[in-house]
Formats: structure tokens, C-alpha cells, sequence
């Protein structure tokens, strides 16, 4: 329980705080939506924490905080690309 609880504390951390430029960073389950539908729909968080009970190093992040770290005026599919292509090139492996 104590385990489900401090995942959970970091997995809404993340959303909030993440440096996603951040190279120690690692997942190797991304769940990306909107801030709006992280806080209001808990099954994304318990989604990331059952995957987590599972082996897998999930990670929640807003579409807005990849807007704002990778937009740079460019649509919105793009940033989201740019985004993704970073974090395979530069965060660690699971």
C-alpha cells in the first residue's frame, strides 16, 4: 500500500513538476493527455500504477507542459513528435 501511495505522490508530481528535458528521466509506458483529464479521471493515475505493479515504468505527462517545453510555435502534432523523438533519443532506458 505504502509502495501504490508513493507512486502515486510521484506519478502527480510528475504531471506537475516534470522536467521533461531531463535525461535521467525513463519510461517505458508514456501516458500523454491533458492536465484536465489527468485530475479529473483517477483511472490514468491507477492505469500507471497497475502498469507499474507490473513491471513497467509508466510515466503521466500533460499535453500542455509538452506544449510549453517543446512547442516553440509549432502545431500542436508536431511538438508532440518532437517531443517523443527526444525522450526515445535522450532519457535512460527502463
Amino acid at each position: 500500500m505504502m509502495r501504490r501511495l508513493m507512486l502515486a505522490l510521484l506519478l502527480c508530481s510528475t504531471v506537475a513538476v516534470a522536467d521533461l528535458h531531463d535525461p535521467n528521466n525513463r519510461a517505458d509506458y508514456l501516458i500523454v493527455t491533458t492536465n484536465e483529464l489527468i485530475l479529473s479521471y483517477p483511472w490514468i493515475t491507477e492505469l500507471a500504477l497497475w502498469r507499474a505493479d507490473h513491471g513497467r515504468i509508466p510515466m503521466v505527462v500533460s499535453i500542455e507542459e509538452v506544449w510549453s517545453e517543446f512547442g516553440n510555435n509549432l502545431p500542436s502534432d508536431t511538438a508532440l513528435k518532437t517531443f517523443l523523438h527526444y525522450a526515445r533519443l535522450n532519457w535512460q532506458p527502463p
